[in-house]
């Protein structure tokens, strides 16, 4: 399944450093640090759509994008992440 080869991926692969040492977040556009913010704030996909003026497909596209760059599994993870990376 795609979640169990993201996890395989995940493990095996190691991490991509940008120059702050947090993996991968210089690797998210524009676009995906703004749904990656609204993500950390704790909103759906749906508000993070009617917010950006973008469909709420559109949105779980770009989520799934976000979560593939920063090899996680999940939303919260990928907050994490983010949580870290400004707390730095």
């Amino acid at each position: 399944s795609d979640i169990a080869a993201r996890m395989m991926h995940f493990f095996s692969e190691p991490k991509a450093l940008n120059a702050s040492g947090h993996p991968a977040l210089s690797e998210l556009s524009k676009r995906e640090m703004e749904i990656l913010e609204r993500i950390a704030e704790g909103h759906t996909n749906a508000q993070i759509g009617t917010r950006l003026n973008i469909s709420t497909k559109t949105v779980a596209n770009y989520v799934s994008m976000i979560l593939n760059k920063l090899q996680v599994v999940d939303r919260n993870e990928a907050s994490r992440i983010l949580q870290e990376f400004r707390e730095g």
